[in-house]
Protein backbone atom coordinates (compact mmCIF):
# COMPACT_ATOMS: atom_id res chain seq x y z
CA UNK A 1 0.00 0.00 0.00
CA UNK A 2 1.73 3.43 -0.92
CA UNK A 3 2.05 5.91 1.76
CA UNK A 4 1.87 9.61 1.25
CA UNK A 5 3.88 11.99 2.67
CA UNK A 6 2.41 14.88 5.45
CA UNK A 7 4.20 17.88 4.06
CA UNK A 8 6.17 19.92 6.32
CA UNK A 9 5.57 23.55 7.93
CA UNK A 10 7.01 26.06 6.52
CA UNK A 11 9.36 27.54 8.77
CA UNK A 12 8.30 30.39 10.64
CA UNK A 13 10.99 33.28 10.93
CA UNK A 14 10.28 36.19 13.40
CA UNK A 15 12.34 39.21 15.39
CA UNK A 16 14.31 37.97 17.52
CA UNK A 17 13.97 40.83 19.95
CA UNK A 18 9.84 41.56 20.14
CA UNK A 19 8.93 38.11 18.20
CA UNK A 20 7.18 39.97 15.18
CA UNK A 21 7.44 37.33 12.44
CA UNK A 22 9.04 38.66 8.98
CA UNK A 23 10.69 37.17 6.28
CA UNK A 24 13.99 37.16 6.80
CA UNK A 25 14.50 36.26 10.87
CA UNK A 26 16.23 39.80 11.16
CA UNK A 27 15.44 42.41 13.57
CA UNK A 28 12.50 44.29 12.68
CA UNK A 29 12.92 47.85 11.40
CA UNK A 30 10.75 48.81 14.64
CA UNK A 31 13.56 47.49 17.17
CA UNK A 32 16.83 48.51 15.03
CA UNK A 33 15.09 52.03 14.95
CA UNK A 34 15.10 51.57 18.97
CA UNK A 35 17.40 54.23 20.69
CA UNK A 36 18.31 56.04 17.24
CA UNK A 37 18.48 59.50 18.01
CA UNK A 38 15.21 61.48 17.10
CA UNK A 39 16.67 63.37 14.64
CA UNK A 40 16.99 59.99 12.61
CA UNK A 41 13.43 58.80 13.46
CA UNK A 42 11.85 62.70 12.41
CA UNK A 43 14.04 63.88 9.69
CA UNK A 44 12.50 63.22 5.96
CA UNK A 45 15.74 61.96 3.47
CA UNK A 46 13.96 63.18 0.48
CA UNK A 47 16.26 62.59 -3.01
CA UNK A 48 16.07 64.04 -6.40
CA UNK A 49 16.72 62.35 -9.38
CA UNK A 50 16.06 64.01 -12.94
CA UNK A 51 14.64 61.62 -15.69
CA UNK A 52 15.92 63.70 -18.45
CA UNK A 53 19.54 63.90 -17.69
CA UNK A 54 19.52 60.80 -15.12
CA UNK A 55 21.06 62.45 -12.57
CA UNK A 56 20.81 62.86 -8.75
CA UNK A 57 20.65 66.54 -7.42
CA UNK A 58 23.51 67.15 -4.71
CA UNK A 59 23.03 70.04 -3.50
CA UNK A 60 22.87 72.80 -6.17
CA UNK A 61 25.18 70.80 -8.36
CA UNK A 62 23.94 67.55 -10.25
CA UNK A 63 25.75 64.31 -9.59
CA UNK A 64 26.17 61.19 -12.17
CA UNK A 65 23.27 58.13 -10.79
CA UNK A 66 26.26 56.21 -9.96
CA UNK A 67 27.42 58.79 -7.11
CA UNK A 68 23.65 57.84 -5.35
CA UNK A 69 25.87 56.38 -2.44
CA UNK A 70 27.16 60.00 -2.33
CA UNK A 71 24.34 62.05 -2.02
CA UNK A 72 22.56 59.36 0.57
CA UNK A 73 25.45 59.76 2.16
CA UNK A 74 25.51 63.31 2.98
CA UNK A 75 22.07 63.16 4.40
CA UNK A 76 22.75 60.50 6.39
CA UNK A 77 25.96 61.82 7.98
CA UNK A 78 23.92 64.78 8.64
CA UNK A 79 21.45 63.23 11.20
CA UNK A 80 24.02 60.53 12.50
CA UNK A 81 26.75 62.60 12.67
CA UNK A 82 29.18 60.04 14.14
CA UNK A 83 32.93 59.97 13.78
CA UNK A 84 33.25 56.43 12.24
CA UNK A 85 33.44 55.48 8.53
CA UNK A 86 29.29 55.21 7.52
CA UNK A 87 28.68 52.13 5.47
CA UNK A 88 25.42 52.17 3.31
CA UNK A 89 23.27 49.25 1.67
CA UNK A 90 21.27 50.65 -1.12
CA UNK A 91 18.68 48.63 -3.15
CA UNK A 92 19.12 49.01 -7.07
CA UNK A 93 16.71 51.80 -8.02
CA UNK A 94 14.90 51.95 -11.14
CA UNK A 95 13.31 55.32 -11.21
CA UNK A 96 9.82 55.29 -13.34
CA UNK A 97 7.83 57.87 -14.83
CA UNK A 98 8.38 61.62 -13.63
CA UNK A 99 6.27 63.37 -11.42
CA UNK A 100 5.80 60.67 -9.00
CA UNK A 101 7.02 59.59 -5.73
CA UNK A 102 8.88 56.66 -5.08
CA UNK A 103 9.55 55.07 -0.85
CA UNK A 104 12.64 53.10 -0.77
CA UNK A 105 14.67 51.79 2.47
CA UNK A 106 18.65 51.61 2.71
CA UNK A 107 20.35 49.83 5.74
CA UNK A 108 23.25 52.01 7.49
CA UNK A 109 25.59 50.89 9.09
CA UNK A 110 28.25 52.51 11.97
CA UNK A 111 29.98 51.86 15.29
CA UNK A 112 28.63 47.98 15.53
CA UNK A 113 25.23 49.31 15.28
CA UNK A 114 23.06 49.42 12.50
CA UNK A 115 19.43 50.88 11.50
CA UNK A 116 17.08 50.33 8.45
CA UNK A 117 16.22 53.66 7.16
CA UNK A 118 13.14 54.69 4.78
CA UNK A 119 13.78 57.97 1.90
CA UNK A 120 11.99 58.89 -0.76
CA UNK A 121 13.08 59.53 -4.45
CA UNK A 122 11.34 61.98 -6.11
CA UNK A 123 11.24 62.19 -10.01
CA UNK A 124 11.62 65.05 -11.58
CA UNK A 125 12.95 67.17 -14.16
CA UNK A 126 15.96 69.48 -13.69
CA UNK A 127 15.89 73.08 -15.01
CA UNK A 128 17.80 72.73 -17.96
CA UNK A 129 15.93 69.73 -19.13
CA UNK A 130 13.04 71.17 -18.39
CA UNK A 131 13.63 73.89 -20.87
CA UNK A 132 14.79 71.76 -23.63
CA UNK A 133 12.64 71.95 -26.64
CA UNK A 134 11.48 75.62 -26.36
CA UNK A 135 13.00 78.77 -27.03
CA UNK A 136 13.96 80.21 -23.59
CA UNK A 137 17.34 81.29 -23.56
CA UNK A 138 19.59 83.10 -20.69
CA UNK A 139 22.51 84.22 -22.59
CA UNK A 140 24.05 84.30 -26.41
CA UNK A 141 27.00 83.55 -27.74
CA UNK A 142 28.19 85.74 -30.91
CA UNK A 143 30.94 84.55 -32.97
CA UNK A 144 32.01 87.41 -35.39
CA UNK A 145 34.48 87.34 -38.43
CA UNK A 146 34.13 83.39 -38.39
CA UNK A 147 34.28 80.75 -40.64
CA UNK A 148 32.49 77.72 -41.33
CA UNK A 149 35.20 75.57 -39.52
CA UNK A 150 35.22 77.91 -36.73
CA UNK A 151 30.98 77.65 -36.57
CA UNK A 152 31.47 74.07 -36.45
CA UNK A 153 33.70 73.67 -33.70
CA UNK A 154 31.95 75.87 -31.45
CA UNK A 155 28.82 74.12 -32.65
CA UNK A 156 30.44 70.33 -31.80
CA UNK A 157 31.95 72.39 -28.56
CA UNK A 158 28.36 73.27 -27.41
CA UNK A 159 26.42 70.14 -28.01
CA UNK A 160 29.76 67.68 -26.59
CA UNK A 161 29.73 69.32 -22.96
CA UNK A 162 25.80 69.33 -22.74
CA UNK A 163 24.52 66.43 -24.64
CA UNK A 164 22.20 68.62 -26.37
CA UNK A 165 20.92 70.78 -23.80
CA UNK A 166 22.32 73.85 -23.66
CA UNK A 167 22.13 74.94 -27.43
CA UNK A 168 18.16 76.34 -28.26
CA UNK A 169 18.54 77.78 -31.79
CA UNK A 170 20.66 80.02 -33.80
CA UNK A 171 20.94 82.71 -36.13
CA UNK A 172 23.17 83.59 -38.48
CA UNK A 173 24.37 87.64 -38.82
CA UNK A 174 26.12 88.58 -41.82
CA UNK A 175 29.59 88.54 -39.87
CA UNK A 176 29.56 84.95 -38.57
CA UNK A 177 26.82 83.62 -35.95
CA UNK A 178 24.54 83.97 -33.13
CA UNK A 179 24.33 80.50 -30.60
CA UNK A 180 21.24 81.05 -27.85
CA UNK A 181 21.98 78.91 -24.95
CA UNK A 182 19.51 78.13 -21.68
CA UNK A 183 22.25 78.64 -19.09
CA UNK A 184 24.88 81.78 -18.21
CA UNK A 185 27.16 79.23 -16.22
CA UNK A 186 28.14 77.67 -19.20
CA UNK A 187 29.00 80.42 -21.80
CA UNK A 188 32.24 81.75 -20.27
CA UNK A 189 33.58 78.62 -20.55
CA UNK A 190 32.53 77.54 -23.96
CA UNK A 191 33.89 81.47 -25.09
CA UNK A 192 36.59 80.59 -23.34
CA UNK A 193 38.10 77.50 -24.69
CA UNK A 194 37.16 78.76 -28.10
CA UNK A 195 39.54 81.90 -27.59
CA UNK A 196 42.35 79.58 -26.52
CA UNK A 197 41.80 77.46 -29.92
CA UNK A 198 41.18 80.56 -32.57
CA UNK A 199 42.10 83.55 -30.42
CA UNK A 200 40.17 86.10 -30.69
CA UNK A 201 38.61 89.39 -28.29
CA UNK A 202 36.22 88.50 -25.98
CA UNK A 203 33.45 90.96 -24.72
CA UNK A 204 30.66 90.40 -22.40
CA UNK A 205 27.75 92.81 -21.57
CA UNK A 206 24.28 92.11 -19.58
CA UNK A 207 21.17 93.98 -19.29
CA UNK A 208 17.59 93.43 -17.54
CA UNK A 209 15.53 91.80 -19.07
CA UNK A 210 12.73 90.90 -16.14
CA UNK A 211 12.57 90.44 -12.78
CA UNK A 212 12.14 87.51 -10.26
CA UNK A 213 9.20 88.40 -8.05
CA UNK A 214 9.66 85.15 -5.72
CA UNK A 215 13.59 86.05 -5.20
CA UNK A 216 13.10 90.16 -5.34
CA UNK A 217 16.03 89.93 -8.03
CA UNK A 218 16.38 91.18 -11.27
CA UNK A 219 17.09 88.68 -14.31
CA UNK A 220 19.83 89.28 -16.55
CA UNK A 221 20.36 87.86 -19.96
CA UNK A 222 24.27 88.08 -21.44
CA UNK A 223 25.88 88.28 -24.62
CA UNK A 224 29.02 87.35 -25.08
CA UNK A 225 30.98 88.13 -28.26
CA UNK A 226 33.91 86.43 -29.43
CA UNK A 227 35.36 88.82 -32.20
CA UNK A 228 37.87 85.95 -34.04
CA UNK A 229 40.86 87.72 -35.64
CA UNK A 230 39.76 86.81 -39.28
CA UNK A 231 43.16 84.61 -40.35
CA UNK A 232 44.61 80.82 -39.45
CA UNK A 233 48.00 79.58 -38.26
CA UNK A 234 50.82 79.81 -41.11
CA UNK A 235 48.65 82.94 -42.80
CA UNK A 236 51.10 86.09 -43.26
CA UNK A 237 50.03 89.13 -41.96
CA UNK A 238 50.87 92.92 -41.53
CA UNK A 239 50.56 95.01 -38.38
CA UNK A 240 52.25 98.10 -38.19
CA UNK A 241 54.11 97.78 -40.92
CA UNK A 242 55.71 94.46 -39.58
CA UNK A 243 54.84 91.55 -41.72
CA UNK A 244 54.56 88.30 -39.47
CA UNK A 245 53.81 84.65 -40.27
CA UNK A 246 51.52 83.66 -37.67
CA UNK A 247 52.78 80.69 -35.64
CA UNK A 248 50.06 80.59 -32.51
CA UNK A 249 46.85 81.55 -32.23
CA UNK A 250 45.40 81.72 -28.53
CA UNK A 251 44.56 84.30 -26.18
CA UNK A 252 48.21 85.85 -26.95
CA UNK A 253 49.22 85.11 -30.57
CA UNK A 254 52.83 84.73 -32.15
CA UNK A 255 54.67 85.55 -34.95
CA UNK A 256 57.12 85.40 -36.58
CA UNK A 257 58.72 88.99 -38.29
CA UNK A 258 59.51 87.91 -41.70
CA UNK A 259 61.53 91.04 -41.87
CA UNK A 260 64.20 90.70 -39.04
CA UNK A 261 63.51 86.87 -38.47
CA UNK A 262 62.48 86.28 -35.13
CA UNK A 263 59.17 86.05 -32.88
CA UNK A 264 57.23 88.08 -31.37
CA UNK A 265 54.01 88.77 -29.99
CA UNK A 266 51.58 90.11 -32.00
CA UNK A 267 49.19 93.12 -30.77
CA UNK A 268 45.82 93.49 -32.54
CA UNK A 269 44.04 95.91 -30.30
CA UNK A 270 45.19 99.21 -32.10
CA UNK A 271 45.03 97.84 -35.45
CA UNK A 272 43.18 95.55 -38.07
CA UNK A 273 45.42 93.23 -39.29
CA UNK A 274 46.11 93.25 -43.62
CA UNK A 275 46.70 89.31 -44.59
CA UNK A 276 48.73 88.98 -47.85
CA UNK A 277 47.41 86.83 -50.22
CA UNK A 278 49.49 83.76 -50.90
CA UNK A 279 50.88 82.98 -54.07
CA UNK A 280 52.76 79.18 -55.53
CA UNK A 281 56.20 79.86 -57.48
CA UNK A 282 58.96 78.01 -58.83
CA UNK A 283 62.23 78.64 -57.81
CA UNK A 284 64.70 79.22 -60.68
CA UNK A 285 67.81 79.66 -58.40
CA UNK A 286 69.36 78.91 -55.10
CA UNK A 287 72.76 79.83 -54.61
CA UNK A 288 73.97 82.56 -53.83
CA UNK A 289 70.75 83.70 -53.22
CA UNK A 290 67.34 82.24 -53.78
CA UNK A 291 65.56 83.42 -56.87
CA UNK A 292 61.83 82.42 -58.02
CA UNK A 293 60.10 83.38 -61.33
CA UNK A 294 57.96 85.78 -60.90
CA UNK A 295 54.18 84.41 -60.52
CA UNK A 296 52.80 88.07 -61.93
CA UNK A 297 55.17 88.46 -64.59
CA UNK A 298 56.91 85.15 -64.74
CA UNK A 299 60.21 86.94 -64.57
CA UNK A 300 62.99 86.19 -62.22
CA UNK A 301 62.75 88.19 -59.07
CA UNK A 302 64.80 87.90 -55.56
CA UNK A 303 63.08 86.32 -52.79
CA UNK A 304 63.79 87.09 -49.15
CA UNK A 305 63.38 84.81 -45.85
CA UNK A 306 64.90 81.73 -45.06
CA UNK A 307 63.31 78.32 -46.58
CA UNK A 308 62.42 75.34 -43.74
CA UNK A 309 63.11 72.87 -46.03
CA UNK A 310 66.18 72.03 -48.44
CA UNK A 311 64.69 73.23 -51.76
CA UNK A 312 65.70 72.74 -55.29
CA UNK A 313 65.88 74.27 -58.34
CA UNK A 314 62.46 73.52 -59.80
CA UNK A 315 60.48 73.04 -56.45
CA UNK A 316 57.60 75.13 -55.56
CA UNK A 317 57.12 77.55 -52.45
CA UNK A 318 54.61 80.07 -51.29
CA UNK A 319 55.63 83.61 -51.29
CA UNK A 320 53.61 87.04 -50.62
CA UNK A 321 54.50 90.02 -52.41
CA UNK A 322 54.89 93.53 -49.75
CA UNK A 323 56.28 96.77 -50.66
CA UNK A 324 57.94 95.88 -53.72
CA UNK A 325 59.49 92.81 -52.69
CA UNK A 326 58.73 89.05 -52.38
CA UNK A 327 59.34 87.19 -49.51
CA UNK A 328 59.13 83.46 -48.37
CA UNK A 329 55.59 82.95 -46.71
Amino acid sequence: MATTKTPQRERRRFCPKCGAGNATGDLCQQCQQQGLPDAMLKKEILIKYCTGCKRYYSGRAMVASRLLNNVLLKHIKAIIQSKSPITLAVPHLRPTATGTMEEHQLTASWDGRSAVLPFKLELTMCQQCGREGTDYFESVLQLRNSDEATITAARDDILRNSKGRLLTKEALSPSGIDFYLSSQRATPFIAQRLQRRFGGMLKTTGHIHGRDHQKSKDIYRMTTVLTLPGFARGDVIVVKEKMYRVVRIGKAIVGYDLQHQKNGTIDLRSETPLVLPKHTAEITKTSPAVEILDPETYQPAAVKGQMNDAKKVGDKIDVVFYQGSWFIA
